[in-house]
């Protein structure tokens, strides 16, 4: 049965891709949430024994599978585990991690996808980008994975789109299971390039993307009047997990869910972190900085690394803001106190606009441009409603502290 399933597979890998992308949606069926299904929850880590559990399943089934070979580590931890919009998904049942996936936000420290392949032209359409990564299933689920993996990965996806507001998604693959995703989501090629990935121990792998924005008239197109169980459009749509999901919803579109302090990452990860320290950057360091408050342990942390260019005055928060100017949309990706961060190819010297600060607050803002990096640009704050930022920074704030407080990893 074995070798038979391996030549079939061969054999559709051989037909043109129209033809295999209608075989595997032909063949593929989602499992509904029945019996043990219907037990499982979703999440995004909450606590250091999820965040455990997520991180050493996630070094196993690398290791297991070929993707990795560090056997000296516990845990697959990485750069962008060390951001506080790296929110880390997992499905639970009966209490354990089961399966767990990730989803990276692109910023200043850059995506997983850019030690694999260059995606410039993504990013010079001044859109925001999200990458998913970080897939595992435990080996007692991986038979039943159908019932896991489009209930995990959908919720990813979801969160992309409707909650941080991603216009692209991102993903790097094994290159022999390329046709799935794309057959079953609709995803395109980043390049036609199949190359061996050093971040998964040189496995062949490839990049595709999802236009989040047009994902429900792909959807709509793909599989038309296909049954439930089919259907992807419908999946989405009518999302039969609802009920089994948490994930918390804040005030004000901020991305502030997920704060771990260094301190506690150092208890827990000692060797993965110092051995992602020790690769850093000085601009790295430098960003990583501006976005956490843990500044003086920081320090300690870096004590081989003491000296910062332009020191960040106020801390900063990644969102997914909207500003309006002459007609136009940009993507705000950070704010702070005095400033914020756009997203952009071109971006005008001086704006004047209003922007959309979530939390039915439309904020009216004046702003010069101070700096111009890659796709992103940023302003510092020349006249604006101050009552209505304030009141964003501070709630963003305030969240950012109950979360370092209130958190188990907290270091008295």
């Amino acid at each position: 049965m074995k070798y038979l399933s391996r030549f079939i597979l061969k054999l559709v890998r051989s037909l043109p891709e129209k033809w295999q992308d209608h075989f595997i949606r032909n063949i593929f069926e989602i499992k509904l949430p029945r019996g043990k299904f219907k037990k499982i929850e979703y999440k995004a880590v909450e606590n250091l024994e999820e965040l455990e559990e997520a991180l050493s399943l996630l070094h196993d089934t690398y290791l297991k599978t070929n993707l990795s070979n560090q056997n000296d580590l516990k845990y697959r931890l990485t750069k962008f585990n060390l951001l506080p919009t790296t929110t880390i998904f997992i499905a639970k049942y009966e209490n354990k991690v089961i399966a767990t996936i990730t989803q990276v936000i692109d910023t200043s420290l850059g995506l997983p996808i850019d030690d694999f392949t260059n995606i410039s032209d993504l990013r010079g359409t001044g859109k925001r980008i999200s990458e998913i990564t970080g897939l595992a299933v435990h080996k007692d689920w991986r038979s039943r994975s159908a019932g896991l993996f489009f209930s995990l990965t959908s919720v990813a996806v979801i969160y992309c789109k409707e909650k941080i507001k991603s216009d692209y998604l991102v993903i790097v693959t094994k290159a022999s299971v390329r046709s799935f995703y794309r057959a079953l989501f609709g995803f395109k090629n980043v390049s036609k390039k199949i190359e061996r990935h050093s971040g998964i121990n040189n496995n062949p792998s490839f990049a595709q993307y999802l236009d989040l924005n047009n994902l429900e008239n792909d959807f709509r197109s793909i599989y038309k009047n296909k049954p439930f169980k089919k259907n992807m459009y419908l999946i989405l749509k009518n999302f039969p997990w609802h009920k089994q999901c948490s994930i918390k919803e804040l005030d004000y579109s901020v991305n502030v869910n997920n704060i771990f302090t260094y301190s506690g990452f150092e208890s827990i990860f000692e060797n993965e972190l110092q051995k992602i320290l020790k690769s850093l950057t000085i601009s790295e360091i430098q960003y990583l900085k501006s976005v956490h408050s843990d500044l003086k342990y920081f320090d300690q942390c870096f004590k081989f690394k003491l000296f910062y260019k332009n020191e960040r005055k106020h801390m900063r928060f990644i969102v997914n803001m909207n500003l309006k100017y002459n007609n136009k949309d940009f993507k705000i990706h950070e704010v702070s106190a005095g400033g914020f961060c756009a997203i952009g190819s071109i971006t005008p010297k001086e704006i004047e606009g209003f922007i959309d600060l979530g939390n039915n607050s439309i904020c009216y803002i004046k702003a010069v441009k101070r700096w111009f990096k890659s796709n992103r640009a940023g302003y510092e704050l020349m006249a604006y409603d101050s009552e209505k930022w304030g009141k964003m920074i501070e709630y963003t704030t305030n969240e950012w502290q109950n979360n370092q407080n209130n958190h188990p990893f907290k270091v008295a």
